[in-house]
């Protein structure tokens, strides 16, 4: 596993931890499965 991906795997882990920093990232996944999302 490249480092780089480790990194991004950890910061994942680390935002989950949280009820609700993993409830916004399911309801983010969610919303970009339905392609409702919008370029910033």
């Amino acid at each position: 596993m490249r480092t780089v991906n480790f990194t991004q795997l950890k910061e994942t882990e680390y935002l989950l931890r949280s009820p609700s920093n993993a409830a916004a990232l399911r309801r983010s996944i969610a919303e970009l499965e339905q392609g409702d999302t919008a370029e910033r």
